[in-house]
């Protein structure tokens, strides 16, 4: 018969039969890991955010009706800064808030460029007065700048920003 020729046990191999690492699955976890954990977990924060954002409407009216603005080419800041008698109910710190119109571009690019102004933001924000909230309203050109342009004309708006506070 056919089946007494075959054994029921396979042979034990001298060699693992799995593949070398340089071959395997990059996002497969590799047997030395420990598995991930289940549920719900912390996200790493790698950057502090020490600028606050503007949260509501009421915010980002009240520091646009003040007209205190600075701008150039693909932006334009409009600021406050805050006094004491300014209530806030809060510790002294920097808000940010971001309106970047349909006229910058479709949702992707809208998008990018609010992503470099909080890059930028965050980069910046130390030449910018302790207590001060900052609207950052990009123009239609802000879509086609280069990182290096947006990045000099931020330089540029935070350090007038604080020159014209000391000034007041």
């Amino acid at each position: 018969d056919y089946e007494e020729d075959v054994p029921a046990e396979q042979p034990s191999s001298p060699h693992e039969a799995r593949f070398p690492s340089a071959h395997a699955h990059p996002r497969r976890p590799r047997a030395d890991q420990p598995p991930s954990r289940q549920g719900p977990q912390v996200p790493l924060r790698l950057i502090a955010r020490e600028v606050e954002r503007l949260k509501n409407h009421r915010e980002f009216v009240a520091v646009l009706k003040r007209r205190r603005r600075v701008s150039d080419a693909d932006i334009v800041l409009h600021y406050v800064v805050r006094t004491p008698s300014t209530p806030t109910g809060a510790a002294p710190a920097r808000r940010l808030g971001l309106a970047v119109s349909k006229s910058v571009g479709n949702a992707v690019v809208r998008n990018t460029v609010k992503r470099r102004f909080r890059v930028l933001a965050h980069r910046y924000e130390h030449e910018l007065p302790a207590d001060c909230d900052i609207v950052l309203r990009a123009k239609p050109g802000a879509a086609h700048a280069s990182f290096q342009s947006l990045e000099a004309q931020i330089q540029a708006l935070f350090r007038a920003v604080m020159r014209k506070s000391e000034q007041s």
